[in-house]
C-alpha cells in the first residue's frame, strides 16, 4: 500500500511540477484526499504523511497549507501525530513569530512591519495569501496552538465550534 502511494507521489513530483490541491479532508480523522492538478492522481494521505512531504506543502495554496498547520496543531495536542514532524520547516527571513503565536512580517506592498496574532491572520485569505505556502502553513500551526490555548482558558471561546473560526 505505501508503495503505490509512494509511485503516485513521484508520478506527480517528475511529471506535473508539484502541483496540488486539497479536494478533503475526511471528518474528523485527520485524513487528506490531496490531487495533482491537471492529472487524475487522487491521494489519500494522513496529516503526518502530508507534513513530512515539503513538495506538497510548498506547493499547496497558502490558504490550504495553512489549514493544514491547523489541522496538524490539532492532530499534535489530541496525539495521532509527533511534534518531530514539524521541525524540518523554517519560516523565511520575512517572517517571525514571538512566545504570543503572533507573527511579525513586512507587508510587501507598504513595507511596513506588521504584527499579528496568528489566528487573525489565518482567518483573514487576504492576508494567508500574501505568504509562501511555508509561511502559511507554519502561521497555521501558531493559529491552532492559538485556538487550543484559547479553547481550555476560562472565559473562552470555547462554545463556538472550531470549524466556524476558520
Amino acid at each position: 500500500m505505501k508503495l503505490i502511494k509512494w509511485l503516485k507521489l513521484l508520478l506527480c513530483h517528475f511529471r506535473y511540477s508539484h502541483k496540488y490541491t486539497i479536494v478533503d479532508f475526511l471528518d474528523d480523522s485527520f485524513i487528506a484526499v490531496i490531487r495533482c492538478l491537471d492529472t487524475r492522481v487522487v491521494l489519500r494521505l494522513n496529516i503526518e504523511e502530508v507534513i513530512a512531504n515539503k513538495g506538497i506543502i510548498s506547493h499547496l495554496l497558502p490558504e490550504q497549507a495553512c489549514f493544514v498547520g491547523i489541522k496538524y496543531a490539532f492532530a499534535l495536542k489530541y496525539g495521532f501525530v509527533c511534534q518531530s514532524t514539524v521541525n524540518h520547516y523554517t519560516a523565511d527571513s520575512t517572517i517571525s513569530f514571538d512566545c504570543h503565536h503572533n507573527v511579525q512580517f513586512v507587508h510587501p506592498i507598504s513595507s511596513n512591519n506588521i504584527v499579528l496574532p496568528a489566528e487573525e491572520i489565518a482567518a483573514a485569505k487576504e492576508l494567508i495569501n500574501l505568504f509562501n505556502p511555508v509561511g502559511a502553513y507554519l502561521i497555521g500551526v501558531e493559529a491552532g496552538k492559538q485556538k487550543l490555548n484559547k479553547q481550555f482558558l476560562p472565559n473562552s471561546f470555547a462554545n463556538i465550534p472550531i470549524d466556524n473560526l476558520f
